[in-house]
């Protein structure tokens, strides 16, 4: 079944589709969550101009925003017509779902780094999958309460770190990626 579906055309295609999806979740995740920094900060750091034009003493006037995520989309690839669409959507998720898309982008980066490691290397690929669930039988990551229930006691990148993986916050991750993806 493995060798018919590797050259099965809607396998493939469903493969790319699904990476393609992951991409631009984390490219829209993370600039919602630089808009939200901007936003809830009232401040810009970056280098973008048409942002940094709309910030006056260090503040930024609540008008201004859909400008400021226009050039934010614009600065990671989006063009004009994504960014008419999703005008109500930095509002629904800036506003109603702060901080939550971000966490979009926080698991997508490592789960494209498995596929790239999968398609490298599938038996080290699935060795990390499993280790993304069962750290909590490794003693330095979890511990049983007086209850008798496991807590985990290991962060985020730790896990990352043990099952082989890239945090989004190491610059590796992104190396990786950019380096799989060019050679396609």
């Amino acid at each position: 079944l493995e060798d018919y579906l590797k050259n099965d055309k809607m396998y493939n295609g469903l493969v790319w589709d699904q990476l393609f999806n992951m991409l631009a979740i984390s490219i829209l995740a993370t600039a919602v969550d630089e808009f939200e920094q901007i936003a809830y900060s009232g401040t810009y750091v970056g280098t973008n101009s048409t942002i940094a034009g709309l910030v006056s003493d260090g503040k930024i006037d609540a008008s201004e925003y859909d400008k400021i995520y226009t050039a934010l989309l614009k600065e990671y690839g989006g063009n004009t017509t994504m960014a008419d669409d999703l005008y109500y959507y930095w509002r629904l998720a800036g506003v109603g779902s702060a901080g939550y898309y971000i966490s979009y982008a926080m698991s997508q980066l490592p789960s494209l780094q498995l596929f790239v490691k999968g398609v490298k290397d599938f038996e080290s690929a699935k060795q990390s999958y499993f280790k993304l669930f069962t750290f909590t039988d490794n003693e330095a990551f979890a511990e049983v309460d007086e209850f008798g229930d496991v807590v985990v006691t290991a962060g985020y990148a730790e896990t990352l770190e043990y099952a082989g993986l890239y945090s989004p916050f190491q610059e590796e991750l992104y190396i990786e990626l950019k380096s799989y993806f060019d050679s396609l």
